[in-house]
């Protein structure tokens, strides 16, 4: 007697909120700007670069990494850090107070270039944390209406069958589908959230 093999499941992709990973993706470049800025301060202080092991150090331990860097050029190695730093012609108490200030690195970089970058694998992390998948066969047959919905509608709008002042009545007929804008148009799209099962508490 012949069995029916089960089909194995597959995930389906539903919805990404572009605008907040757009946002988060940003939120996590700009927080790479207060490292990068200083890292010219510091070798223009030292009088050499750093290696890309010593940005990553810098990245950590900030002021007490350039501290220790400067302490192994000191002249007078039993004075004070003020009476070594004014012997050597230094005043960087700005660029100090800086390093202080210095906010921690939450993301995973890359140092490209000489400077950090925001790594691929922590883009890909944002963009799967925004975005909404199928988790169950009832979720894929659900999201299949979804989209013959979302079609139907769209076509009958490109056939001059509806205007875009009646979507309303699309969006109440059905909660798999709502009113969108597509390529700055009135269009039907799917409702993501409606896709999914509630869960069990």
């Amino acid at each position: 007697m012949e069995t029916t093999k089960k089909k194995k499941f597959e995930k389906q992709f539903i919805y990404r909120d572009e605008a907040r990973t757009e946002a988060v993706i940003e939120g996590y470049r700009n927080s790479l700007n207060p490292v990068n800025q200083i890292i010219p301060r510091v070798e223009e202080v030292l009088k050499r670069k750093l290696t890309d092991p010593e940005k990553r150090e810098l990245a950590d331990n900030g002021y007490e990494f350039v501290m220790a860097l400067l302490r192994d050029q000191y002249p007078f190695k039993s004075a004070s850090d003020k009476f070594n730093l004014e012997a050597m012609g230094l005043n960087i108490d700005p660029l100090l107070g800086d390093l202080r200030r210095m906010p921690e690195i939450y993301c995973h970089t890359v140092i490209k270039k000489g400077f950090f970058e925001l790594s691929d694998k922590t883009i890909e992390e944002v963009i799967e944390a925004n975005s909404l998948y199928t988790e169950t066969d009832k979720e894929n047959e659900t999201l299949e209406l979804a989209r013959a919905l979302e079609a139907a509608a769209n076509l009958s709008i490109e056939k001059g069958f509806t205007n875009e002042f009646a979507l309303i009545h699309f969006e109440r007929a059905s909660k798999l589908i709502k009113m969108g804008v597509v390529n700055g148009k009135y269009a039907i799209v799917i409702n993501p959230y409606a896709i999914k099962e509630p869960k069990e508490d």
